[in-house]
């Protein structure tokens, strides 16, 4: 096949080969921008809808024009904070009212749009300039280069995904549960800061692929490893905090008890079914089974005689079995602990 190109190509340096090529293009129109040699613009046609817009008189029309002009807001400069005012109309529960600020954002729109410039392309080798600013309505950046002597406007940012990126970048505080940077999570190692790449490559960088992947692939089963440990430390300590102010009771065989016996309604879903908590019956241990910490498990019923009682096992679990002295009793009456104790 190559030796094939060239032959071809060598007819045609002898003249042997004739092609015919499509006359040349100065510029060239492509999903609504216009892309020449100088750089990249607005298409004229589309922005003279944008010149003769009338002043929308409800949230459709006005939806229409914003939409319009998103398109092409790489082209304008703090268009978030010129474009609040219409913003806010196209919420939801806002009543439409057309004020002075929204026809003063209107019509600054329009001009930042029919008086867009250049956007130059970058030039790799030379040196880019980042102008930033934040308010409480945005945040905005401005990437421009000096070119021909000039400085000309390269791309407009905004608050979006690549803010996001660039915070997770910045986050250099150590997180208490992995004990690692959310970077070194994600990607097993330290993301470089703008200040970093003032300095030449780290000698220890890997020099091929294979071993660049190798040691990506030793470092994040150390990072998962180091975070699975982490974790469960925390998991440990949680358990303590709770375990230090839990309540328990040793239950021994002959002592009564209030055994909460909850009944929620069947056929919904279980996050939709209520709880009936007046459910509270009166038991007394009749037979146990004992680990050497109380009772964790017994028959119980309501004689003292398992064979003449209402035989049933029962698991005792926390939160579910209260002493008969315990403060589950100042939910019930005075009468009502009398007659249960009887």
């Amino acid at each position: 096949m190559r030796f094939k190109f060239w032959r071809i190509l060598h007819r045609f340096v002898l003249g042997e080969i004739t092609v015919q090529v499509p006359p040349i293009q100065s510029e060239v129109a492509y999903l609504g921008h216009i892309i020449s040699a100088e750089g990249v613009r607005t298409d004229p046609d589309k922005i003279s809808a944008v010149r003769h817009w009338t002043c929308p008189t409800d949230v459709h029309q006005l939806r229409s024009f914003l939409g319009l002009c998103t398109y092409y807001r790489k082209f304008v400069k703090n268009f978030s904070t010129i474009a609040r005012p219409l913003h806010k109309l196209t919420e939801a529960k806002q009543k439409f009212i057309w004020t002075d600020e929204c026809d003063n954002a209107f019509n600054k729109l329009k001009d930042a749009l029919t008086s867009a410039p250049v956007l130059a392309y970058p030039e790799i080798g030379k040196q880019f300039i980042l102008d930033t600013d934040a308010s409480h309505e945005c945040i905005g950046a401005v990437l421009s280069q000096e070119i021909d002597g000039q400085e000309r406007v390269i791309a407009y940012f905004r608050l979006g995904q690549e803010t996001a990126l660039f915070l997770l970048a910045y986050r250099s505080a150590v997180h208490e549960t992995t004990g690692l940077f959310p970077s070194q999570m994600l990607f097993g190692r330290d993301l470089r800061l703008p200040a970093d790449l003032l300095f030449s490559r780290p000698p220890d960088a890997p020099l091929v692929p294979e071993e660049y992947v190798e040691n990506l692939r030793t470092r994040m089963e150390e990072v998962h490893h180091l975070a699975r440990d982490r974790i469960g430390m925390a998991s440990e300590k949680v358990k303590t905090q709770y375990d230090a102010t839990a309540t328990g009771y040793n239950f021994h065989e002959g002592d009564q008890v209030w055994l909460w016996n909850p009944k929620s309604h069947k056929g919904l879903s279980p996050k939709y079914r209520s709880t009936e908590f007046s459910f509270l019956k009166f038991h007394r241990i009749v037979n146990s089974f004992s680990n050497g910490n109380g009772v964790t498990s017994a028959w119980y019923g309501l004689g003292s005689d398992p064979a003449k009682s209402e035989e049933l096992f029962l698991t005792f679990l926390k939160n579910r079995c209260f002493a008969a002295c315990s403060p589950i009793n100042s939910f019930l009456s005075s009468e009502m602990c009398q007659q249960m104790a009887v």
